[in-house]
C-alpha cells in the first residue's frame, strides 16, 4: 500500500530510534514517539507524572493535517486539569483538558460526558487548520501549564504513552495504531472496533465475535511497533489477569467476555461464573500456555476451569489454588468457564456492594449524594441513566471501599442511579422534583 508522508521517529531511548520498522504507517508517519520510561505502571508499563512539572514541546508548524494519539490516566485527580495543548507564541489555540476539548481561536468546546477518572486513549486529529498568521512557531506541549489565565488546574494525572502523526491515517491505520496502544496498556476500543496486529491483520472481528466484545484485553510480541506484552489486565475491570509465556514475534492473544457479571450461580453441588470469555489468537493454529488468575470478591475454596473448544471438546483443568490457573493450553476460538466445587456458598450482589441515595428525591439544582460501601478496597463505577434506560454519565472512582459521592441533578425526572464493580452492580431509582 502506498503512503505519502516523512517520518522522523524522535524516542526516549537511541537503541529504539535506531531499530528498522517495516510497515509505513510506523515509518512513514510517525513525527514524535514518546515511551515513560519510569513511574507507576499502567498494565505493567511506567507513566510520566504530570504533577511533577513534565512538559514536551512538540514543532508542528509545518504540519496541517496531522493526528496526535495519547494514553492518559486521570484517576487520581481532582478538578479540570491540563493534559495537552497547541499554542502560537504565547497564545492558546487548542486545549485538551481532563473534562473537554476546547478550540479557543474557533470558540469550540466539545466537552465529555464525565470528567476523566480512568485510563484513556485519546485520538485527536488536526485537519487543514493552519494558525492564523501563519505556521511558523507553532507547536504541540504536552503538560505544563499555559502563560495566559485559563479557568483550569495545573496538569496532574498521568501520561503514559503518545504518538505525534504527519498525516491523515486511514480507517485501517488508525487502528492499527489504536490496537497497539489498547493492547499495550489494556485499555479496551470501543465495543465494535476491530483489533488489529502492526502489519494490518485482523486479529479480533467484532461482529464474528459477538456476545464477547465487553472488555477485550490482549498481549502481543511485534518488532514492528516494539509492542512485548506477555501479561494483561484490563484498566477498568480487574476480573481476569492473563500471562503468557511463550508468545513468539508475531504473536497476539486476545480475550473478551459476555458482559455478564462475575457472580457464581448455583446449580446442584456445583456452581457456574455467569461471565465467560472467548480467546482469539494470530496466527490461529497457535497454542500458547497462560496463566489466568480470576478476581470476582468472592472465597472460592476449589474452582474447576472449563476450555471448551471450537471442534466441540473441551477440557477440565483443577486449581491448584482458589481461583488461579497455571501453564493453561489456550487457542483461538476457546471459550473460558468458571465452575466453583464444594461448600463456599457465592455471596450475594447487595452484600457485596451496597448503594444509597440521600435526598430522594432531590430538588431539580440540587445535588444527591449516592453513598456506597463495599467489602474491599475496589475501583467503583457509577452510571447515571435517564427513566428510559439511557446512559447520561458514567464515572470511575478508585482506592477505597467507602465512597460519598455528588451527583448533580440539573432536570428533574426519574433517574436509575447503578454502582458496579467487579461485574457486580446495585441500582436504586432516583426522583428529581
Amino acid at each position: 500500500m502506498k503512503r505519502e508522508g516523512t517520518i522522523c521517529i524522535i524516542l526516549l531511548s537511541l537503541l529504539l530510534c535506531q531499530q528498522a520498522m517495516s510497515i509505513n504507517v510506523w515509518k512513514d508517519g510517525v513525527a514524535h514517539w514518546h515511551h515513560a520510561t519510569v513511574g507507576q505502571v499502567l498494565n505493567g508499563n511506567p507513566t510520566q507524572d504530570l504533577s511533577t512539572g513534565y512538559s514536551d514541546t512538540l514543532q508542528i508548524d509545518s504540519l496541517d493535517d496531522f493526528y496526535f494519539l495519547s494514553v492518559f490516566d486521570g484517576s487520581q485527580t481532582e478538578g479540570e486539569k491540563a493534559i495537552w495543548r497547541i499554542e502560537k507564541s504565547d497564545s492558546t489555540e487548542l486545549i485538551h483538558t481532563t473534562s473537554r476539548l476546547s478550540d479557543l481561536r474557533g470558540i469550540q468546546y466539545m466537552n465529555y460526558a464525565t470528567k476523566v477518572t480512568e485510563p484513556q486513549i485519546y485520538t485527536y486529529r488536526h485537519a487543514g487548520k493552519p494558525a492564523v498568521g501563519g505556521r511558523s512557531g507553532r507547536r504541540l506541549i504536552v503538560g505544563g501549564r499555559p502563560s495566559e489565565s485559563l479557568p483550569i488546574d495545573t496538569p496532574s494525572g498521568r501520561m503514559a504513552e503518545y504518538l505525534l502523526i504527519r498525516r491523515t491515517l486511514s480507517p485501517l491505520e488508525l487502528g492499527m495504531v489504536e490496537s497497539y496502544l489498547s493492547i499495550k496498556y489494556g485499555i479496551s476500543l470501543s465495543r465494535m472496533s476491530s483489533y488489529y496486529t502492526a502489519t494490518g491483520k485482523e486479529v479480533w472481528n467484532p461482529y464474528r465475535e459477538s456476545g464477547y466484545n465487553s472488555h477485550v484485553i490482549g498481549m502481543g510480541v511485534d518488532s514492528t511497533s516494539h509492542l512485548s506484552q506477555s501479561a494483561t489486565v484490563n484498566a477498568s475491570d480487574s476480573t481476569l489477569r492473563l500471562t503468557c509465556s511463550n508468545l513468539r514475534q508475531g504473536d497476539y492473544l486476545l480475550v473478551g467476555d459476555n458482559g455478564q457479571q462475575a457472580l457464581f450461580e448455583r446449580s446442584g453441588g456445583r456452581s457456574e461464573l455467569r461471565r465467560k470469555w472467548k480467546v482469539c489468537q494470530h496466527p490461529s493454529g497457535v497454542v500458547h500456555t497462560c496463566g489466568l488468575e480470576f478476581s470476582i470478591g468472592q472465597n472460592v475454596t476449589s474452582s474447576t476451569l472449563v476450555v471448551s473448544h471450537s471442534d466441540g471438546t473441551s477440557d477440565s483443568i483443577q486449581s491448584g489454588q482458589g481461583i488461579r490457573f497455571a501453564g493453561v493450553p489456550l487457542r483461538d476460538g476457546d471459550v473460558l468457564s468458571l465452575q466453583s466445587v464444594g461448600e463456599t456458598e457465592p455471596s450475594a450482589p447487595q452484600d457485596y456492594i451496597r448503594l444509597s441515595l440521600s435526598p430522594n428525591p432531590v430538588l431539580a439544582g440540587e445535588d444527591c449524594v449516592a453513598s456506597i460501601r463495599t467489602q474491599e478496597v475496589v475501583k467503583v463505577r457509577i452510571n447515571v441513566y435517564s427513566g428510559d434506560g439511557r446512559l447520561l454519565s458514567s464515572q470511575v472512582h478508585g482506592g477505597s471501599s467507602s465512597y460519598d459521592i455528588t451527583l448533580p441533578m440539573i432536570e428533574k425526572g426519574i433517574k436509575i442511579i447503578e454502582a458496579e464493580t467487579r461485574g457486580i452492580s446495585v441500582r436504586e431509582k432516583l426522583i428529581t422534583k
